[in-house]
């Protein structure tokens, strides 16, 4: 029976999905309404070439609680991710990507964020397949931030997460063009744990 006191809203930017959108769309839409009474899927389309766009407007008269926010041109992961927190609506606020994360890992992040009472990032377990150079490169960035700006940040942390209310409001709430969700995320002040 699906949770009836709890509202949790998807946020997934979206850019030249085309080949893909329709399954990944399907997928969350079906789990979301087996889990949750009141829930949002929002896509928000990165200024995409292909026809993500024609694609996604099909599925909105097939499935419910699907929006559709679309950028005039191509801002990139962050503003998408932003422009889809401004507009949300849920108790509880998944973010992902949804090219690698698994939507199945939903109902497991929310239930543990509600539990908690605390913000839940994504960790990714290995980085074995990524070039040496990009595994180099963010383990310099974390030494850096961590220990000499001393920012809050999780190491290896993905964009996949839920937020609660109020960290979406503070994260909104930074009016900075620039915002960097894994930063805004450590900064505003709520307790999180890596997932």
């Amino acid at each position: 029976m699906p949770i009836t006191d709890t509202f949790v809203s998807v946020v997934a930017p979206l850019h030249d999905a085309g080949a893909w959108v329709e399954s990944f769309i399907t997928e969350t839409a079906q789990l979301l309404r087996g889990h949750y009474a009141n829930y949002e899927l929002i896509v928000v389309d990165d200024g995409s070439r292909d026809d993500t766009v024609a694609r996604v407007d099909a599925l909105l008269k097939q499935h419910a609680c699907i929006r559709l926010i679309r950028l005039s041109r191509s801002f990139g992961t962050e503003v998408a991710i932003s422009a889809g927190l401004d507009s949300v609506i849920g108790d509880w606020v998944v973010v992902m990507l949804p090219e690698r994360d698994p939507p199945e890992l939903i109902p497991e992040m929310v239930q543990k964020a509600r539990s908690s009472q605390r913000v839940q990032l994504g960790v990714t377990k290995s980085r074995k397949g990524q070039p040496l150079s990009t595994r180099l490169f963010t383990s310099i960035f974390y030494s850096i931030a961590i220990r000499v700006f001393h920012l809050p940040l999780t190491p290896d942390a993905t964009h996949f997460s839920v937020l609660h209310r109020q960290a979406v409001n503070a994260i909104t709430a930074i009016k900075d063009r620039f915002r960097y969700l894994r930063l805004s995320t450590a900064t505003v002040g709520f307790a999180a744990e890596p997932f």
